[in-house]
């Protein structure tokens, strides 16, 4: 049998009759001979030292000084390989590398289950000192990827779990379009003086930021002048009043929506009537 450190044998049942069994040399560490007297024993137990291929030879002998054939139970007992990382969780925003996670081994071939995302590589330089890094290019949920370390006697490491998450960010375009008498516009934090584009960068709720760009229409007020003369006496409408006084007046239609509001302005003159004798 050939096992891994820190994993049992598979029991070695013997079966013999009217005798006592020996073993040379002595079991090692963690091993052990159960001997029943019943004529079926066993090796059993967990080493706890590694060992190189070792024969152990297995003889019953009777009560007469008879020796059956020798039985040979071979065992070798490989090392376990030591895996270590750090920064094996990580919370980043889309766009941004990750934190380089080392991992350190010895005399192994490491590998992550399920694959790492695109952006991300394992470096393998095959020294024991090796890392993931790179930058994601897609966003994702916390997702776990299990790391490993086999040798090539099939021994595995004790797995080490990197737990990745990507958070989006977003370019989100918006546009508005406001009159003059709007101006200056305040659009989180950014003043338009006229009409243009402009960009800020807002947080979302998971701390990434986003690049919001307004596009800026500036719409005129409609304007109109009208000038009328009336005689005394006479009164004119306009915005919804009779006028009968010399003077200028304003009306102003509320467009609402895309449009800008009109102003009309009437320059209203009253003329005083002929008197006539």
């Amino acid at each position: 049998q050939a096992i891994c450190l820190g994993n049992a044998i598979v029991a070695v049942p013997i079966a013999y009759s009217n005798a006592t069994i020996a073993v040379s040399p002595v079991l090692p560490t963690g091993l052990e001979l159960t001997t029943h007297g019943t004529g079926k024993d066993t090796i059993k137990g967990t080493p706890i030292d590694i060992q190189p291929a070792t024969d152990y030879t297995i003889t019953a002998t009777s009560v007469s000084g008879c020796a059956s054939k020798a039985v040979t139970f071979k065992l070798t007992v490989n090392d376990t390989v030591k895996l270590q990382a750090t920064e094996l969780a990580q919370v980043i925003c889309l766009g941004n590398a990750i934190t380089a996670v080392p991992v350190e081994y010895s005399n192994a071939t490491l590998s992550v289950n399920p694959a790492l995302p695109a952006g991300l590589v394992l470096t393998s330089h095959h020294d024991g000192k090796d890392s993931i890094k790179g930058t994601p290019t897609a966003f994702q949920s916390a997702t776990d990827y299990t790391i490993t370390a086999a040798s090539v006697s099939g021994c595995a490491s004790k797995a080490v779990t990197f737990r990745l998450t990507v958070n989006p960010t977003y370019a989100v375009p918006d546009a508005r379009m406001v009159c003059t008498n709007e101006l200056p516009y305040t659009w989180n934090g950014v003043v338009f003086t006229g009409a243009g584009t402009q960009a800020t960068t807002l947080t979302t709720v998971n701390g990434c930021d986003s690049v919001v760009t307004m596009t800026l229409t500036v719409g005129d007020y409609a304007r109109a002048t009208i000038n009328r003369d009336i005689c005394q006496g006479e009164s004119f409408s306009f915005g919804g009043k009779d006028l009968t006084v010399t003077g200028i007046y304003h009306d102003t239609i509320v467009r609402g929506g895309t449009l800008c509001d009109s102003i009309t302005e009437l320059r209203l003159t009253v003329k005083d009537t002929v008197k006539l004798n």
